[in-house]
């Protein structure tokens, strides 16, 4: 594939002067010179989404003498911190469209990691940030850490149903009722109300061929009947269809390898 020329082009402080080489994975890197003179090889992909827009230079002035020494720049707080000012500010990222270029700002002193971490803490396991009004930007009142979970429960797109006062969504009113939650969405789509789509409790479906036979005070579906007799529950329900009496249908052995019923006194009067 024909590479693409990018001697020329400017990205933020940065200016392609040369082709520098491709790296082992066999992306293309590209010779660049900084506005603070120093020069240094990008990859191609960086420059296109503009993820590198300086040597590094700019990081430094942005957050000063303190810059990378809080030690945490690893850390999943500091990787959610990266990524809110990415989305809202860099206009090449991926889901730039779906918060600052639908005005979701973010709070200005949160600008400086330091500061972030100093309002919001360190980020609990398995969370992230999280804003509390999708409508509203990234500041103290309108975030908090929240795991994968909870953040796909305060999507846009989540079905928000208000109900004795409270407003949540589809899927935690249906785990809060012990409900599947296909089976609310579905009988609200049916015209079922909100409390019978959440409370309303149907007995379990039988299996088509179950079969209820009641003998000596018992009352047992035919499978449970051939466990009890040992005479298959097809021979069973064969007799019965023929008239049989309940009594003869399930104390007459079949006929098995195995010879006869191992239990022949469900319907005898045991001494």
């Amino acid at each position: 594939m024909k590479k693409q020329n990018r001697v020329g082009e400017v990205i933020g402080r940065l200016k392609v002067i040369g082709f520098a080489g491709v790296t082992k994975n066999g992306n293309a890197l590209w010779e660049c010179l900084c506005e603070c003179g120093k020069t240094k090889a990008i990859q191609s992909g960086n420059l296109k989404v503009g993820h590198t827009m300086s040597c590094g230079c700019l990081k430094k002035e942005k957050f000063g003498k303190g810059y990378l020494k809080h030690g945490l720049t690893k850390t999943s707080t500091y990787h959610s911190w990266a990524g809110m000012i990415q989305r809202c500010t860099n206009q090449n990222h991926p889901h730039y469209k779906d918060y600052g270029g639908r005005g979701i700002t973010v709070y200005e002193p949160w600008m400086k990691f330091e500061n972030f971490l100093l309002d919001m803490g360190q980020s609990p396991p398995d969370c992230t940030i999280e804003r509390i009004d999708n409508n509203k930007g990234y500041e103290p009142r309108n975030c908090c850490w929240a795991t994968f979970k909870q953040q796909q429960r305060n999507r846009r797109s989540s079905k928000i149903i208000c109900y004795q006062g409270k407003s949540q969504c589809l899927a935690a009113w249906a785990e809060e009722y012990n409900v599947k939650q296909t089976k609310v969405l579905k009988r609200l789509k049916n015209g079922w109300s909100i409390p019978q789509a959440l409370e309303i409790e149907l007995p379990p479906k039988l299996h088509k061929r179950s079969k209820f036979v009641e003998f000596n005070g018992q009352k047992l579906c035919i499978e449970d009947w051939s466990r009890i007799t040992n005479i298959p529950s097809r021979t069973i329900a064969w007799r019965l269809r023929k008239g049989w009496d309940v009594e003869k249908a399930l104390n007459t052995p079949s006929r098995q390898k195995y010879g006869l019923s191992k239990n022949l006194l469900v319907g005898k009067n045991s001494v």
